[in-house]
């Protein structure tokens, strides 16, 4: 038996996250039902499993492995986009 957060758990028993529910949580995030991608900037989320906030990637060794790619894809992708709006920008 476990106590998880004043809960017995017994052993061996399958527990299911709601991830919809920490994701629409207000005590978690400020106005949870706007898309609001700013909330991100600057944050200090720790990605390695300890911090449930980016729920959408998973959390602990079950985490989607491509999660520090998928964040420096991101810079690249974008820079190509705004070098390829640049370059049509300036021939039309």
């Amino acid at each position: 038996m476990e106590w998880i957060c004043g809960f017995t758990i017994p052993k061996h028993a399958l527990v299911i996250v709601n991830i919809w529910a920490i994701g629409q949580d207000p005590n978690t995030w400020a106005n949870p039902t706007s898309f609001n991608p700013e909330r991100f900037i600057g944050s200090d989320i720790d990605f390695r499993g300890h911090d449930f906030k980016p729920t959408p990637f998973g959390a602990g060794r079950r985490i989607y492995p491509g999660l520090p790619l998928t964040y420096r894809m991101v810079h690249l992708i974008l820079a190509c986009l705004f070098i390829h709006l640049i370059r049509n920008s300036k021939m039309g």
